[in-house]
């Protein structure tokens, strides 16, 4: 029996997936947004004002979708505030707008309480519905990260563990 476990429990731990293609987790078609597609939601954030997503098409935009009870999102936030600690004293870079949506929130509490205890430096906000996480990374796990370039627009959807190394190589220095 306890090999019967061992050998589901790998399974599952190789089933991850997190290099595998949206369409092939999500049950979904790969999210391909439209050459110079811009976002132009506007979501509510931790400070209870909201946040207009059009208002980045001048610089990048990261905008990573996390839940708060997701390990993998946990160390991939505290991988950014490692990352700001050691170049930039601690400070969210003016030369990039990252942020982090939390998704199927619906009581602000839990959005400001993860914030607080990942001490993330730059927006959180949460989506309820989960409308716009499932439109640009289907219904797959989570942290899905995606970048929105000047002059370019989105781009693919990233589904795992992304480094700060990894999204500076996409959007030039962080300062």
């Amino acid at each position: 029996m306890d090999f019967v476990k061992l050998a589901l429990a790998l399974i599952l731990i190789s089933a991850c997936g997190e290099h595998l293609p949206v369409e092939r987790r999500s049950g979904r078609e790969s999210v391909q947004p439209a050459s110079g597609q811009f976002l132009s939601e506007v979501l509510p954030t931790t400070d209870e004002k909201s946040i207009d997503l059009a208002s980045f098409a001048e610089k990048p935009l990261i905008i990573i979708f996390a839940e708060e009870t997701c390990l993998t999102c946990l160390k991939e936030a505290k991988g950014f505030i490692a990352y700001l600690n050691a170049e930039l004293d601690g400070t969210a870079p003016n030369s990039v707008q990252l942020l982090h949506v939390l998704v199927g929130i619906e009581d602000p509490w839990f959005a400001q309480e993860w914030k607080r205890n990942t001490g993330i430096v730059w927006p959180v906000a949460y989506e309820p519905a989960v409308v716009l996480k499932n439109k640009l990374c289907g219904k797959g796990p989570l942290p899905c990260t995606l970048i929105q370039l000047p002059k370019r627009g989105l781009g693919e959807p990233h589904i795992g563990l992304v480094t700060a190394e990894k999204l500076i190589q996409k959007t030039g220095k962080w300062e």
